[in-house]
């Protein structure tokens, strides 16, 4: 009897387990070389990996260099922006990442880390059934209208879309989130479509946290979001509750299958976009982090610690080089933005 006890008792623990959310982390951007273009990298979505593609302009399929990986102290991160090396801007910049094994069919949860510079800034995750990239002419058609791919931006950017939600609102300054709900030909409800806004705490240059939970049958998602290791918290609906209506319009509605972010355009304006730790969760809703261990900013010498020997190396490179780069502008020379990141760690 005590073993018949024990026995259920390991059979509850293994099935609890079993129910427990696991939130892997798909994108670290670590495996990449610094200032290497995302577009191609990566494993193609048969065998695991993350493919990655992008896209500049509305109606052009090529690839850029403005979707590139850069070193944040000893940490990887992507960096996107509308600006070439030669300053000339795009209208749009889209990336699209293969979520391979981790496609959500049920309900699921998307994570990821990201900073913005803030100017302006107005960048948007859109997901959908479709493959990840573009046709580059001759893979599928070789026409820009290949079914099985996103489409260019103009005629198939929005249409195409699943969860959409401009997630780096910047207005007058402050901090705003712009949520799709519902569809532009099948709204929920009467004046439910249509995109709505509500104010969030995201500041210019610091990383934020966002989780996207995804209940896929009813095409319906919840947003949180928390400054850098804080607390989470959900991005309610203007219209009073925690869900916010899926667009719905050219998809099969089978599955999430990638990721994608835009960067939009403001006539000469530039958009950037900072990039880390992406985090599918292809199960469950939850608001787990995946298991990562991040640098502490202004931790040059990656010894865990801010210290004395870190200011060295930030003085010596000040006005001259990128070695005591801290804020993972691209600035060609360590300046006092660095400095500051620096002193507001120094001890910790």
């Amino acid at each position: 009897m005590r073993h018949s006890a024990a026995l259920c008792a390991v059979v509850v623990l293994t099935c609890a387990g079993l129910a427990q959310a696991e939130m892997a982390l798909v994108e670290d951007f670590e495996s990449y070389e610094v200032d290497s273009s995302i577009h191609m990298q990566g494993q193609d979505p048969v065998g695991g990996g993350s493919r990655w593609y992008t896209q500049a302009n509305m109606s052009e399929l090529m690839d850029c260099n403005r979707a590139f990986v850069v070193a944040e102290g000893n940490n990887k991160v992507l960096r996107a922006t509308t600006q070439d090396q030669t300053t000339e801007v795009t209208d749009y910049l889209a990336i699209a990442m293969s979520m391979s094994d981790h496609a959500i069919y049920g309900q699921g949860t998307i994570y990821f880390r990201f900073k913005h510079l803030g100017g302006g800034s107005d960048n948007a995750l859109m997901t959908n059934d479709l493959w990840p990239g573009w046709d580059y002419g001759g893979y599928e058609t070789g026409t820009i209208d290949a079914p099985s791919f996103q489409g260019n931006l103009s005629s198939h950017g929005w249409s195409k879309s699943g969860v959409i939600a401009f997630f780096t609102g910047w207005v007058n300054g402050e901090g705003w989130f712009r949520g799709r709900d519902g569809s532009a030909s099948n709204p929920p409800a009467a004046g439910a479509a249509g995109y709505k806004d509500v104010q969030v705490n995201t500041h210019a240059n610091e990383w934020t946290e966002f989780w996207v939970q995804i209940d896929h049958a009813n095409d319906r998602s919840k947003f949180y979001i928390c400054p850098d290791g804080g607390t989470a918290t959900v991005i309610m609906n203007p219209d009073g509750g925690e869900w916010w209506a899926m667009r719905n319009e050219q998809r099969d509605n089978n599955a999430v299958l990638n990721l994608r972010f835009q960067l939009g355009s403001d006539g000469d304006q530039v958009r950037t976009l900072y990039l880390d730790d992406i985090a599918i969760d292809d199960e469950a809703m939850t608001l787990e982090r995946p298991d990562v261990q991040h640098d502490k900013p202004g931790d040059l010498d990656g010894d865990g610690d801010v210290d004395l020997d870190d200011f060295v190396i930030l003085k010596n490179n000040f006005g001259t080089g990128t070695g005591g780069d801290c804020d993972g502008d691209g600035d060609n020379d360590t300046d006092l933005d660095d400095f500051v990141i620096l002193k507001n760690n120094f001890g910790k």
